[in-house]
């Protein structure tokens, strides 16, 4: 998930700039299916409790494909931004849990070295 969670940041980052530039700036083109990719990805790695993962529908619908329409960059940067504070935060969540099951196992084998000796 640590991939991801670069990819969602480096997405913030270009859309941030594109709406700084220009508030009302679309996603057009090739970056469209990029930026759905990306979104998409985020969204199906999300628990199923999490109540953004029920909330973001597809951002870039297969009609917007088609006919060519591009997506806001301030309305892609939103939903980019809950995706990344999210993700963050389900993937320091996983690491805590790891750090807590590693634990007793750690000490176990120290106890373990120690009466060996």
């Amino acid at each position: 998930m640590a991939a991801l969670v670069d990819q969602l940041r480096q997405l913030h980052h270009d859309l941030q700039y594109l709406v700084e530039r220009d508030p009302e700036q679309e996603v057009t083109g090739i970056a469209l299916p990029l930026v759905d990719a990306v979104v998409s990805e985020a969204r199906i790695r999300l628990p199923p409790e999490s109540t953004l993962q029920r909330q973001v529908v597809e951002l870039i619908s297969p009609e917007s494909f088609e006919e060519g329409n591009g997506v806001r960059a301030a309305d892609a940067l939103l939903v980019v931004g809950q995706l990344l504070a999210a993700t963050e935060h389900y993937e320091q969540e996983a690491r805590d849990r790891l750090s807590r099951e590693a634990a007793p196992n750690i000490a176990r084998a120290i106890r373990h070295k120690k009466a060996a000796r």
